[in-house]
């Protein structure tokens, strides 16, 4: 999955691994869980196909927003990120270069800054 993701394991300290993998297993039980991540890969893909209606979504939002994307993402293109903070230039829009689809894995210090901050 982290590979998915855009993520070396090799570069992910072996703790923040064990822990997610307690969390997978713990998971597996609970009702739900896969109609969850079935409706999040869908929502990526109708927002690949057709972008109309996440941009009327994110237009709508009213409050400060923070948006961070990994250049390296590969479930959702870095072009997608780019174009919505284009659209939004109320929005703080930080890119992080080499960082795939979950820069709290990756980069946890370097977002914890960046969020606080």
């Amino acid at each position: 999955m982290l590979r998915l993701c855009g993520i070396d394991p090799a570069a992910v300290p072996a703790s923040l691994l064990d822990r997610s993998a307690e969390l997978v297993e713990q998971r597996q039980g609970v009702a739900g869980m896969d109609r969850a991540f079935l409706a999040a890969a869908r929502s990526v893909l109708r927002l690949v196909v057709d972008p109309r209606r996440y941009r009327r979504a994110m237009a709508d939002i009213v409050v400060p927003v923070l948006l961070v994307h990994g250049d390296r993402d590969r479930l959702v293109p870095v072009e997608n990120a780019r174009d919505v903070a284009r659209r939004n230039p109320g929005w703080r829009y930080l890119e992080l270069p080499g960082v795939g689809h979950v820069p709290q894995l990756q980069v946890p210090d370097r977002l914890g800054a960046d969020v606080l901050a």
